[in-house]
């Protein structure tokens, strides 16, 4: 198998760098309480020749504000857009800001699953990295789900391109 190399990073958290060559988005996950949904900013994922990768990797950094049960989750789903635009053609009601997603939980099956961060019995910082995935569509934004049964203090979404 051929050595992969990565290319950009693309990261949402509470607070981005103002610089938009960063590549930071806004996600405010403070305080996001148990079953909790919130959405992040959308960004684009084409380069400046319009290419799309093929592949990327996700990572996903979570801090729970007290000790949940062992093998819980928080879930990252990816809503994929074919627009650069903020609120044009969001799946499920999605905005393209920061913001809760308040649409029936059962709207998350209508968009991409992009994995599950487990989370362990103590009051940690856990940062784990989903398998290699595709991604539909150059824009979009994520969705994070807190299922851990405790808020979370903060979060961190870093999808990195995977180029041949």
């Amino acid at each position: 198998m051929p050595l992969q190399r990565t290319g950009r990073t693309w990261t949402w958290k509470d607070s981005p760098s103002a610089t938009a060559a960063d590549l930071e988005y806004t996600l405010t996950t403070a305080s996001l309480a148990d079953a909790g949904r919130r959405q992040g900013v959308k960004a684009s994922l084409v380069d400046s020749a319009g290419r799309f990768a093929d592949l990327f990797t996700v990572e996903v950094d979570v801090d729970p504000a007290s000790a949940p049960t062992a093998g819980v989750v928080v879930s990252i789903y990816w809503g994929g857009s074919r627009s650069s635009t903020a609120g044009t053609s969001n799946p499920i009601g999605m905005t393209g800001a920061d913001a809760a997603h308040v649409l029936g939980v059962e709207m998350l099956d209508d968009i991409w699953f992009l994995g599950n961060a487990k989370i362990a019995n103590e009051v940690a910082n856990y940062t784990h990295i989903l398998p290699p995935t595709t991604l539909p569509y150059g824009y979009g934004m994520p969705i994070i789900h807190n299922q851990m049964g405790v808020a979370i203090t903060t979060a961190e979404i870093r999808i990195t391109e995977i180029l041949g």
